[in-house]
């Protein structure tokens, strides 16, 4: 829920600044579309953003790129990559600047403080020339083969930051649950001594820097919008490696488990349509038929209705079996639906408890299931 929240709340500001993308295309007279050609817009307001330093290389004696579009109070380096040395010079209007015979990097950057084109050259080598284009705007791109160059956000420094704050608190808000219910399922021990609920140390490693981009983005006002969408995309992450060791043995079948199920036909709980595709990776070569998830926990009538059933039994417990039943296989299963009691003993610290299931598969004496060409509740 607190996702969705996040995503609308990014979602509004963006319509709320008319946030757009253009594609505008470069012809010439014949309607041919032109190569690299420099595209800009004027903007209304100044930009709130420091320009990024820009790089042009000097490769096999010439510049890469031949055009580079800059915003005025750019730092631009010049690396040398030959094996020779370079004079990069330029005497334009917009920037007079010379870097005499060097080798590497240049001991610092050139800034281009003036809208214009300045020419680049070099002093010993007359073939190298490249342009590089300043403008006062943060909107700019170069045409595409087919003359086709898109800007995009360009509202972007008129998007209010409020917007963005409030979602860095939502995804800060989200990730101190993970990290509060990572915390307690790896020390509460929830799982007795059958198993262990353990993450990796790249997983701390993982929340603790995506809660610090997040209170960076909050108190530093030139990254918080970055850093917004950033954090959105990290609290994804968060939430999948915090369902990590489901991935793993917990929650899955083991491959001898899987072998003795081929081709056989299997009960398993259903609790939306479409479940029966959850199950196809868990028991691949099975034939999957679906029953209520809400009678998962009725060991009795199921053993005595299927002959091959998926149950669910709490945690820490093993299912009561008639004497011909037999456990095939076994796994950990994350709980859909609770109860208003079972929430509130999961804000207790009895998560574990209440967010998971055992999942056995038992095979039983049953040989003609009577509802078989019942219609299937998954589908």
């Amino acid at each position: 829920m607190q996702i969705k929240i996040i995503a609308f709340v990014l979602a509004f500001v963006f319509s709320h600044a008319e946030a757009s993308i253009w594609r505008i295309k470069v012809t010439d007279t014949e309607g041919e579309p032109i190569y690299q050609a420099a595209v800009y817009v004027k903007s209304p307001l100044p930009s709130l953003s420091k320009p990024k330093a820009v790089t042009i290389n000097q490769m096999d004696k010439e510049f890469i790129n031949h055009i580079t579009i800059v915003r005025t109070g750019s730092a631009v380096i010049f690396p040398n990559h030959d094996n020779i040395r370079h004079h990069v010079y330029s005497f334009s209007e917009a920037k007079n600047f010379e870097l005499p015979l060097y080798a590497g990097i240049p001991a610092k950057p050139v800034v281009f403080d003036k809208a214009g084109v300045v020419n680049l050259g070099c002093n010993i080598h007359d073939w190298m020339s490249a342009y590089i284009l300043v403008v006062d705007s943060p909107f700019f791109a170069l045409t595409d083969k087919q003359g086709i160059a898109a800007l995009i956000a360009l509202h972007w420094d008129r998007l209010p930051l409020w917007g963005f704050r409030i979602a860095l608190l939502l995804q800060l808000l989200e990730l101190s649950v993970l990290l509060w219910i990572a915390a307690n399922l790896q020390l509460s021990g929830f799982m007795g001594d059958a198993a262990s609920w353990t993450y990796s140390y790249c997983h701390w490693i993982a929340m603790a820097a995506s809660i610090a981009i997040v209170l960076v983005g909050l108190f530093k006002r030139t990254q918080t919008k970055t850093l917004a969408l950033a954090a959105c995309f990290l609290t994804y992450c968060a939430l999948t490696s915090s369902l990590a060791p489901l991935e793993g043995q917990l929650g899955r079948y083991s491959e001898a488990s899987i072998a003795q199920l081929q081709g056989k036909d299997v009960w398993i709980p259903c609790d939306y349509r479409a479940k029966d595709e959850e199950y196809r990776l868990l028991i691949p070569g099975a034939k999957l038929h679906g029953y209520l998830a809400k009678d998962a926990s009725d060991v009795s009538g199921l053993t005595s209705t299927y002959p091959l059933v998926a149950v669910h039994t709490p945690l820490g417990s093993t299912p009561a079996l008639c004497d011909s039943c037999q456990i095939v296989g076994q796994r950990i299963e994350m709980r859909a639906r609770h109860s208003n009691e079972e929430i509130q003993e999961m804000l207790r610290g009895q998560i574990g408890k209440q967010l998971f299931v055992h999942e056995y598969l038992i095979a039983t004496p049953v040989t003609n299931p009577v509802n078989l060409n019942v219609k299937d509740v998954c589908r």
